[in-house]
């Protein structure tokens, strides 16, 4: 296995996550888009309600 191989797979194993801040009109977008990718995501917003609605869709809201 080549090192770029390992490196994927290693990448699989820890499931990498990103965080979104801000989830307006683009921000939502990309969670939802990040969300759709398999990746594991956590959100957060000045406003919890639209954090809320991302994390109904398996992401993880972050509080303040």
């Amino acid at each position: 296995m080549n090192k770029q191989m390992q490196g994927r797979a290693a990448a699989e194993q820890r499931q990498e996550s990103v965080t979104v801040l801000g989830l307006g009109t683009m921000g939502s977008a990309i969670a939802r888009r990040l969300l759709g990718a398999g990746m594991k995501v956590r959100v957060w917003n000045r406003s919890p309600r639209r954090a809320r609605a991302i994390a109904a869709l398996d992401a993880l809201a972050l509080d303040d």
